[in-house]
This record gives C-alpha cells, sequence and structure tokens, in this order.
C-alpha cells in the first residue's frame, strides 16, 4: 500500500500551499477522514490483485550489519529514505504493498509489465537518492562505484525477486488478515517469489522464466528499456521445485553486470523481523543499544503507520458505503 505520507510527497509540488497544509494536519489527526478528491486516488491505488498477482519481494543487502553500525542513526536515515522511495512509486504502477518483515518489502501487482517497471525504476531512483553522506563507504553494500564515467552504485542496494502467479504453481489462497485488514497470500507461487527475491546481489532484479519470456515477447511495451539474461536453475526446497532465473537489468545500468555473481545461491538467512542479512555479510552478533532502539522504533512506526493508513481508508469506505 502506498503511504499517504509518501503521496503526499509524491504530489507535493502539485498542491497549493493550503491543501497541503490540511492533507498534512489529517495525517496528524487521523481520526479525521480525509476529502474524496485526495482518497479517491489513495482508495484505487491499494486495490489488491485478486487474480494471477505478480509478486515483488525485496531486501537490503548487508542491512543487520549497517544497523550494528554505531548508534543506527545512519541506517534509520538510510532507511526511511529506502522506505519512502519503494512506497512512493507504489501508486504509479499499482502496487499493493502485503507486508514488510525487517527491511524486506512484500508486493503485490496486476500485471507483469508494472511489476518489472516498478522495479526498475525503484533501482533508478535509489541510485540518485539523497543518502546521507556518511553512509557512502561504511560496508562494502555502501559503495559509490563507477564504471568509467557511469555511476553504476550508491546508496542501499536493494535485491528484488519477481515471479507471477498462475494455476500451473498450484492452489493460491487469498485471505484477508484479522489484525491488519491487508490481503495476505499463500500458496507456492509466493513461496517461489519469496525465494528468488533470497537469490539476487544487491541492486540485482531476478525474474523466474515467466517473467522473462512476457519480456522477450513485449520488450516494447516496457517504459523503462532493460536487458534480460538467464542466470541458471535453482531448487525451491520448500515445494522442490526447479525454477529458471533470469535478471532484468535498467540499459541505463547495464555495467551493473560486472559487479553481480553469476552463480545462484540463497543470499539471506532469515526474515522474521530480524532483518534479512547476506550470507557473506560481517553482521554484529549484538546491535549496540542505541542501534537495538532506533530499530525497533523504526518498525514499530512502520506497522502503526499502516495501521493507521488501512484505517482510515476503511472509514472512508463506510462512509461511502453510507451514502450509497
Amino acid at each position: 500500500m502506498c503511504s499517504q505520507v509518501c503521496l503526499l510527497n509524491f504530489c507535493r509540488c502539485c498542491l497549493p500551499d493550503d491543501i497541503e497544509a490540511q492533507v498534512e494536519a489529517r495525517l496528524m489527526h487521523p481520526g479525521e477522514l480525509l476529502p474524496p478528491q485526495i482518497t479517491h486516488v489513495i482508495v484505487e491505488s491499494v486495490e489488491p490483485p485478486l487474480v494471477n498477482p505478480v509478486f515483488v519481494f525485496t531486501d537490503i543487502q548487508q542491512s543487520s550489519a549497517l544497523w550494528g553500525m554505531g548508534n543506527g542513526l545512519i541506517m534509520q536515515r538510510a532507511t526511511e529514505i529506502h522506505d519512502n522511495i519503494l512506497r512512493s512509486l507504489l501508486m504509479k504502477y499499482r502496487g499493493y504493498e502485503i507486508t514488510t518483515a525487517g527491511d524486506a518489502f512484500q508486493l503485490a501487482f496486476h500485471t507483469i509489465r508494472e511489476a518489472v517497471e516498478y522495479c526498475l525504476d525503484v533501482q533508478l531512483e535509489l541510485l540518485v537518492a539523497p543518502w546521507p553522506k556518511e553512509l557512502c563507504g561504511l560496508l562494502p553494500a555502501t559503495k559509490k562505484q563507477r564504471l568509467g564515467h557511469h555511476l553504476i552504485f550508491c546508496g542501499l542496494r536493494v535485491r528484488m525477486g519477481i515471479h507471477d502467479a498462475v494455476i500451473a504453481d498450484g492452489p493460491l489462497i487469498l485471505d484477508v488478515h484479522a489484525v491488519t485488514g491487508k490481503m495476505t497470500y499463500t500458496g507456492a507461487s509466493e513461496v517461489i517469489a519469496n525465494a528468488v527475491g533470497d537469490l539476487g546481489d544487491g541492486g540485482q532484479v531476478l525474474v523466474t522464466k515467466r517473467i522473462a519470456d512476457w519480456l522477450y515477447m513485449y520488450a516494447d511495451l516496457v517504459a523503462i528499456p532493460c536487458s534480460v539474461d538467464r542466470m541458471g536453475e535453482y531448487t525451491v526446497p520448500q515445494i522442490n521445485a526447479f525454477v529458471e532465473v533470469y535478471q532484468v537489468i535498467p540499459i541505463e545500468l547495464a555495467k551493473r553486470k560486472k559487479k553481480f555473481s553469476t552463480t545462484l545461491k540463497k543470499r539471506v538467512t532469515a526474515h522474521q523481523y530480524d532483518s534479512a542479512q547476506s550470507i557473506n555479510d560481517d553482521t554484529p552478533s549484538v546491535l549496540s543499544n542505541a542501534a537495538a532502539e532506533r530499530r525497533r522504533n523504526l518498525y514499530a512506526w512502520r506497522e502503526r503507520r499502516r495501521q493507521l493508513e488501512q484505517g482510515a481508508l476503511d472509514r472512508h469506505e463506510q462512509h461511502v458505503n453510507q451514502l450509497m
């Protein structure tokens, strides 16, 4: 789900000062309903895909190690920038935020084109984001890198995986979470997407064969020019299934290919609210108290904001239904 805060940031240049102030005030007081002319855009953007969703799973390379650097302030600021980029682009591509686990996002899209364009756009935006200066060179995963005159890495590096759900994968169970009110998806398709999202290097977008085949056939429909390369096969242990994996790279960032691993192997070890980490990460065993507190607060605020947004949308829907 696209954050209303992110939506405000995205549309700020188009809003009159008084409207912008009203929106910000209402975001600070979630008990009030946003005006229909503002909420209808938000409501339409958060409809979960119900038929053949296309899943996108993301994660930050070496995130646990980055949280362990100093008091965690640099990573807190960087994660906020990361979150804003990922969420602000969701509405543009009709993306739906299923949930977050640590620094990982689990998303669903209505079409392959929108999912691919979203991932490519995110990679380009991350490259030019206003990262804290202290982040550069903090770890190998945040080192600014150029090849020739081309900037290919800057700031946090985010791995992304895409897989579409079809009947051939088996049944996909859709349900509404009793607490968050968000749509959840359970089935082999979701497991495959999760696994593919864990395979890439930071800054790499990996996709399964159906996605690649679609791109080979309909490349002209994708707004951001990209290349597609086969990486190999990978066994998803949870369902004992083989998947063919390809990488998709914006032409603008094609020089990244030289930096990516040519072998497929699981890059992360855990997701459950303890930010996923690379198998090659130099991850501290214990965060400083300050860093741990910053991370807890950030994740708690992220969850609280999602609850407030969902509550506001639910109230708006009830209000509309009462008027009908």
